[in-house]
Order: C-alpha cells, then structure tokens, then sequence
C-alpha cells in the first residue's frame, strides 16, 4: 500500500507516492486522462466510473482507499444530481425583486449557477427552456452588476426586452454600432459578438454573460479571444446554448476555455490533451487532426461533475406538445437533375487535373442547384398551405432560395415578414413581434442561421424546411423556434428532400451528427446516483448531515 489518495479542489484524484518503476507503471498503464503534476511530484486522475472501478480492484495498492473513495462517489453523486436537478433544494432562497416567476426547474438553475458551479456555469439546457430568464435570475441573485451579456446580433433586442421585464428598475443599455461606448451608469450591457470585443475591451463587470456560446467554438478565431479575455475579467461568467456541440466535441474547448476548466494544468487539459481524449485527436499525413468523438459518456460525466447544467423539454415540460419531423421527398426537377450532371462532368475534368478544392466546390455547387431546385415545390406547398389558414415558418440557407421563397409567398398574395441576415435587428425583432401578435401574418420567411437562434415564433406549430444543413444544431435551434415554452400545439417540422441527389447524404450525415450530440447531453443514468442515495439514508439514520 504505498499510494495516497486525495481529491484536489477541482474535483480529480491525486495520487502520490514515493518514486519506484512499479507504482508509475501501475498508474500510467492503469488510469484513463492521467496528468502529471511537476509541482507536487504527483499524478492527478479524473473521477470517472472506469477510473473508481480500477482503483477498487486494486485495493491493495492504495493507502486509507476506503474513506476517500465513499466521499469522492457521494460527492460525485450529489454533483451530478444537481447537474440535473428539476427543483431547488429545501434550503435554497430566491432573492426577492425579480418581476415574475420562475419555473422550478429554472429556480434549480439558479441554485446550480451561484452555489454548485459558483459562478462559472454552462447551462445546457435544451432550447426553449427559458434559458434567458434563468441567466437574469442568477444575476440578480448576486446583484452581480454591471452585467455584460454578450449574443447574436438577432436576439439584442430580445434580451434588452426580458431584462425590462423581470428586472425593471434596472438600465439596460444595447450597443448598436462599433461607435458605442458603454454607459458607465448601465446595469445592463447587451453587446452582439461582432460589437462587444471593441465596445467592452478594457472594461471590467461583474457578470460576462454569452448566449449561444457554440458561436465561439473556434478557439483560433479573434472574436473568441477578444471574449474570452473579456470574460476571464470578470468574477462570474456564464455560457449559455441548447446545442453546445454544433458539430464535434471540439467545438466546446473555446467554450470551456472561458470557464477556467481547460488550458495547462486545469482538468480538462490543454487542446492537445483534450482533443487527444475526447475528438480522437492523432497525428495526420498532414498535421494534428481532431474531427473524431472518443470517450463521450465520460466527458459528459466530468462536465457534469462541475460546470455543466442540462434539462431536456421532455423532462421539464410535461406540458409541451411533441415535436415531429416529416421528410417529403421528390424527384429532382429535369433542369435540376441536368446542373447535377454538369457539375459531375466538371469535378470529374477537376479531378484528374488536379485542381485543389475540387471536390469541395462540386460539392458546394451540387447544394446551390439542390437549393435552387427546391424553389417551385416549396412554392406549391406554400400555396396549399395558404388555404389552412394557419402560420407557417419557412427557413431556407441560400439568398437565392430565400428571395425566391418570399417572392412566392408574394405571388400568393399571403401576409409575410421576413428575417434575413442583412435585416437590422430592429428590422428582425419588428418581423417578430408582426409574426407573433398580428393574426393577418401568416407567413415567416426566414434566414437558417440568421433566425435560427434566440427568437421566439411560436404563433406558429409548422415549420418548412426547405434546405438542409451540415451542421444539425442549425437544424434544430431553427426547429425550436416554434417548439418552446408558450407553444400549446404539436410542431410539424416538414424537410423538402430530393432524391438521388446531396439531400440524401445530408440526412444520413445530420442522423449521425444528432446521435453523437445526444449521448454528450444525455441524463447521467440512476445507477451512478446509487452511491448517493445510499450515503443519504445512511446519514439520516446516524442523525447527520451530509458534507460535501
């Protein structure tokens, strides 16, 4: 028994013994996401269910591994419990003066915000939960002003709108152009990420606050550092999104980065180690890959083990309808199937000449003439549509197809408004207040990516999809526009898919791009609870607390 156990305050094992070949070989052979600490001379392990199962089958190694192993599991437990806690604790007060009220499980948020995570949260939660208002809450909770509440550009206008509400006596301030400069007097600051790196450099708040936080997945990009730097400012940092990972499991390392969990010597480890671990990073013909998904059950164990907080519709809103999708598929049109071929004939005289990014721009243009096929069959479901009397939100990729959506729609003679990236957000949240509150409106042409996030359409319970996307969380923040809370129907989502063409391996793609996200986000099951529970029943009956 020569090796001693402690937890470190981040919550890892530290494993400590005197130099001998056997004990170093035992560990480095032994424990998956090992670190070597140079400062203490020792090792430090996660917490991990493959990681406690290795050390109780090598109990004879260890030093007083009893203790340490029974309060690391109730800790763990009561963690993970609370990563997905749908009530607060008996003992948890809201401060008073907010200006309605919460959910419960939005109440739980708070609670996980400013006690479990102390302040440097990622809420999960699935979209359309009230992600916002929770946010709100925890900064009133620690009157943690000033605030800087960083967004897209197409939900400005919302978070200035819900801060008036639930924190009325409160000045909000919303940074409009990159002339703006913060009003020292202002609570409140609400900054789209292409303005808030100028308008906040330098400035110090209490709470940095970024929604839709897969928006700094590149942790290459300036816009993440200038962010990131503003963000590690501040004492309370909070990343919100219902689609952390939009694509693979490195586009959360940025994000994590703001949390102070990732980098040298934090236990998620730098990019290497963590792409090494968890995207299947390796050492390519042409550099360091990292496009891969390895080990997710246990990186979704060790988020939700600190930082990370995630409630799915289902679970909380008993009350929400379901959502469904239909996929309609269709010949190709003959002018549609004609460009398909041209552009195979033309990769294929690319290919052998060897032109860099052929396959790529074949690929790209196949999209274009796909998306541009679509246009007449979304037309007569727009016209047969019309006669339901009923609203309908149309989200669409490429200008083209969406000028021409609203040109149909036109034609048609239907009440319209649009949201379109070269829309002001004045303009967007004008088309969203027309959509939502004018019963003339029927119809919501819509940008993919530009009306894809933050705002709320639930006026309507259909959604046409007339473009797919490589990326599956586009596809599904869009979905959930109409599929969140005030929704009282069941959503239709309808794809437009043609057949025999890159629509099919969209789908295939997309299908398997959704399932690895999922198993990130899924609930941790009840058997890893167990130690918990039976900790909780033991202490009660000795008349005790249980410290954590």
């Amino acid at each position: 028994m020569t090796i001693a156990l402690q937890e470190t305050p981040d919550h890892r094992l530290r494993m400590s013994f005197p130099y001998n070949v056997d004990d170093l070989a035992f560990v480095k052979s032994t424990f998956d996401g090992r670190q070597y600490d140079k400062n203490t001379r020792s090792w430090l392990v996660p917490v991990t269910d493959k990681n406690i199962e290795k050390i109780r089958s090598n109990m004879n190694r260890f030093r007083e591994v009893r203790d340490i192993l029974q309060r690391v599991q109730q800790r763990r437990a009561a963690a993970v419990e609370a990563s997905q806690a749908f009530t607060a604790s008996e003992s948890f007060q809201l401060r008073e003066g907010l200006s309605g009220t919460l959910r419960p499980y939005q109440m739980a948020g708070v609670e996980f915000i400013t006690g479990h995570a102390k302040n440097r949260a990622y809420i999960g939660d699935e979209m359309g939960l009230g992600k916002t208002i929770t946010a709100l809450a925890a900064i009133h909770q620690e009157q943690a002003y000033p605030a800087l509440i960083v967004c897209p550009a197409v939900v400005v206008g919302n978070w200035k709108r819900e801060a008036n509400t639930w924190l009325p006596d409160k000045k909000v301030q919303i940074i409009k152009s990159g002339k703006d400069t913060i009003d020292p007097q202002a609570d409140i600051v609400v900054a789209s990420y292409s303005l808030a790196g100028k308008a906040a450099a330098g400035k110090r708040f209490a709470q940095v606050v970024c929604d839709e936080a897969h928006y700094m997945k590149n942790h290459k990009a300036k816009r993440t550092a200038e962010i990131t730097e503003i963000a590690k400012a501040a004492p309370r940092r909070l990343l919100l999104s219902g689609t952390p990972v939009t694509n693979k499991p490195k586009d959360l390392f940025a994000q994590l980065e703001v949390l102070d969990v990732t980098g040298q010597g934090k236990p998620l480890g730098n990019f290497f180690a963590f792409a090494t671990r968890y995207c299947g990073g390796k050492q390519g013909k042409y550099g360091f890959t990292a496009d891969g998904a390895t080990n997710i059950e246990e990186l979704n164990q060790r988020l939700r083990d600190g930082v990370y907080l995630r409630r799915d519709k289902a679970q909380v809103l008993t009350e929400l309808p379901d959502k469904q999708r239909q996929f309609l598929t269709f010949a190709a049109p003959a002018e549609t199937r004609a460009r398909i071929k041209e552009i195979q004939e033309e990769y294929q005289i690319a290919r052998t000449a060897g032109v860099p990014g052929a396959a790529l721009k074949a690929m790209t243009d196949e999209l274009v003439a796909v998306g541009l096929g679509k246009i007449d069959l979304a037309g007569q479901f727009l016209e047969d549509f019309a006669e339901s009397g009923e609203k309908l939100i149309v989200f669409a990729n490429l200008r083209e197809v969406q000028q021409g959506l609203l040109q149909k729609a036109r034609d048609l003679g239907v009440p319209t408004v649009h949201i379109f990236g070269d829309d002001s957000a004045e303009k967007r949240d004008q088309a969203v207040q027309a959509f939502q509150n004018d019963p003339k409106i029927q119809f919501a042409i819509c940008s993919l990516k530009a009306a894809g996030v933050g705002i709320t359409l639930t006026a309507a319970r259909d959604v046409l999809m007339v473009e797919q996307d490589w990326t599956p969380a586009n596809l599904d923040q869009a979905e959930d526009r109409a599929h969140r809370m005030g929704q009282k129907n069941a959503v239709n989502v309808v794809y437009l898919v043609l057949e025999n063409t890159i629509d099919d391996t969209l789908r295939t793609v997309i299908d398997n791009k959704r399932k690895v996200a999922a198993d990130l986000s899924q609930p941790v099951m009840k058997d890893v609870l167990a130690a918990w529970d039976i900790a909780k029943k033991v202490e009660k009956k000795k008349g005790k607390g249980l410290e954590l």
